[in-house]
């Protein structure tokens, strides 16, 4: 007997690719098209249909948890938390969710109460995610858990893009990163694109606006960003004052996905002025913190008092640097394509896509409508005809053998049409006679001018985009808010350049004597760079006089200095041109020794890179 050879390197990478398929397909992405993941696509679905609506009063948490968890196979808390979340004003833009009771805090997130004892229903909001949903609006629709209920492949979202709540994902071997926008802006940019797809990019492009407020610090790199679908971060500044009569620094904003417990934990170290457990040197020096204390709820609320004769603005430039009070948001705009495939999308194809599906959406709808209003109108036609010979189609129902026979007889004798016939014969004969005929003509000239409304909506795509138009405006006017999230570029005198040298050095100035491998900025604290020897070192704070930084081998140099906010993965290549490309999450806090060396070539970049992107990027 022959044994088929399998090829293994083959089938682990083709079950790999599948695997990954999977796990972008039903958990990691939003599809672009209504801004959703599966799981909260179940979610909200299922609160919907039950019930669970803006317009009928709290139920208690454990009602939808319970609902959804017949076709939700992630778990009870997994799913209260997902829930959660979407009801938290600190996390979501605009919550899709309205809890009522504890649903935690900036301070921590998760410091939300047990179901028993919070009460929630959906926001008005979702009913524009769902709107429609029931019309033929949708024509893709998936099995739940049980294998039994169905929820939408992707929602109608009518007139609502739920894109403005940002995402956030992890795939296998991709991730996707899309920052929170304004409501306001982003359905005005709809309207825009909805007029003329050409529309030049400035006046479509919606800048981050986050829940917390803060202020963007790069505000023009990320605009090249977001219309390149990546390439670079959001650089988020918390929002601090200082009350001189206290002589404190209040936190009153901070950087979107920071909890203010995260900071805390930050100024204990400072204040303790904690030490590297692995070098004994300090790893911060107390600027001048006397004490702190955190009064946050859904907004941040840090009260920091300075020690007697601290300089304000010199403790807010050193938490800025050795605290989460500044972070950084990746850009890396991948999302489902038609709910299938992950795909980089631009900001303005982001928009356009969605059009795409509103334009689907809102024909299937509106046709529907127009069938039903249609066939409503013909029913109406029937009994205002009727009238019109009551009597001598009254005894012929009479005459009738039975219901079937007189429906027969309407339509050979009477001229029905068999759903006018059944209609009448659902009568009983008491209400045919008793019926107001003025009542019915009104309703079908009602009828009439809606049946005229839909098929003019649906004569030309010109008129149906202005009538999606209308929807986005009216929406824009009834949800939007102004900005919360300032935006600012820093100025050529607050930006200075740094030196990084090949010997491990940092220099304020250029260097005379000495061969200088990346120039930075002092508006990035965090660097990281990678030694000819394969040795990557990670940097927290910019020294402020020329200092050597990296402890270096005598027969070790610096071979490149990366900010690293600019990336996820680091990629290098060697002198015998062997390649990896390594997560930047999985490097050691400080100094990680790589497999391979010595290094040739490295670049930090968002996505990972195959060997010949890679060398592509170098040409």
């Amino acid at each position: 007997m022959n044994k088929k050879e399998i090829n293994t390197s083959n089938e682990l990478m083709k079950s790999f690719k599948e695997y990954a398929g999977a796990v972008a397909q039903s958990r990691a992405f939003v599809d672009v098209r209504d801004g959703m993941k599966p799981s909260a696509r179940q979610a909200v679905y299922i609160m919907h249909q039950a019930g669970f609506r803006h317009n009928k009063p709290h139920v208690k948490t454990m009602q939808p948890l319970g609902e959804i968890l017949k076709i939700y196979i992630h778990g009870d808390s997994s799913l209260l938390d997902l829930i959660t979340r979407l009801a938290q004003p600190f996390y979501t833009n605009y919550p899709l969710v309205e809890v009522s009771g504890n649903y935690g805090s900036i301070i921590k997130g998760t410091d939300y109460a047990a179901p028993r004892y919070t009460s929630m229903r959906l926001t008005e909001l979702s009913d524009y995610l769902l709107d429609g949903v029931n019309e033929d609006a949708i024509d893709e629709w998936r099995l739940g858990g049980d294998d039994e209920t169905e929820y939408p492949a992707v929602f109608p979202t009518m007139g609502y893009y739920n894109l403005v709540n940002g995402t956030q994902g992890i795939g296998v071997g991709i991730a996707s990163s899309v920052p929170p926008t304004n409501l306001r802006e982003v359905h005005n940019a709809i309207v825009k694109l909805l007029h003329d797809p050409d529309t030049p990019f400035d006046d479509i492009y919606c800048a981050p606006d986050l829940p917390g407020g803060g202020v963007i610090i790069n505000a023009d790199d990320v605009k090249l960003a977001m219309k390149n679908g990546g390439g670079g971060s959001v650089i988020m500044r918390a929002r601090m004052q200082y009350v001189e009569k206290d002589n404190k620094i209040i936190v009153t904003e901070t950087p979107y996905n920071v909890y203010t417990q995260t900071v805390i934990g930050q100024l204990i170290d400072i204040v303790n002025e904690e030490v590297d457990e692995k070098t004994g040197e300090p790893k911060y020096t107390n600027p001048g913190i006397d004490s702190f204390k955190d009064f946050s709820g859904d907004k941040a609320n840090i009260h920091i008092t300075l020690s007697p004769g601290a300089s304000a603005a010199e403790v807010m430039n050193y938490l800025y640097k050795n605290t989460s009070l500044q972070s950084y948001y990746s850009i890396n705009m991948i999302m489902l394509d038609k709910g299938r495939y992950p795909k980089k999308f631009t900001w303005r194809n982001t928009l356009l896509a969605h059009i795409d599906h509103q334009i689907e959406v809102y024909t299937r709808v509106y046709t529907f409508r127009l069938n039903k209003l249609k066939e409503k109108s013909h029913v109406y036609e029937g009994f205002l005809k009727l009238h019109k010979n009551l009597d001598a189609v009254l005894d012929d129902i009479r005459a009738s053998k039975n219901s079937n026979d007189a429906v027969i007889t309407l339509q050979d004798k009477h001229g029905f049409s068999e759903k006018q016939a059944k209609a009448i014969i659902k009568r009983s004969l008491g209400s045919l006679t008793r019926m107001d005929i003025a009542k019915y003509e009104d309703a079908l000239a009602a009828m009439r001018l809606e049946i005229d409304k839909y098929e003019g909506r649906l004569a030309s795509e010109e008129s149906l985009k202005a009538s999606i138009a209308a929807d986005y405006e009216e929406h824009a006017k009834k949800f939007g808010r102004d900005r919360r999230t300032e935006l600012k570029n820093y100025n050529s005198t607050d930006i200075k350049p740094v030196y990084f040298t090949a010997d491990g050095k940092c220099y304020r100035t250029a260097p005379k004597n000495n061969v200088v491998v990346s120039i930075g900025s002092t508006n990035v604290e965090e660097y990281i760079a990678i030694t000819k020897q394969g040795i990557v070192y990670r940097m927290y704070e910019i020294p402020q006089r020329a200092k050597k930084i990296f402890a270096l081998s005598e027969d070790d140099s610096i071979l490149k200095v990366f900010p690293a906010g600019t990336g996820n993965y680091l990629s290098y290549i060697s002198e015998d041109n062997k390649y990896r490309s390594t997560s930047v999450s999985s490097l050691n806090k400080y100094k990680t020794t790589l497999t391979i060396n010595p290094i040739k070539n490295a670049l930090l970049t968002m996505d990972k890179l195959k060997k010949k992107e890679f060398t592509d990027r170098l040409k």
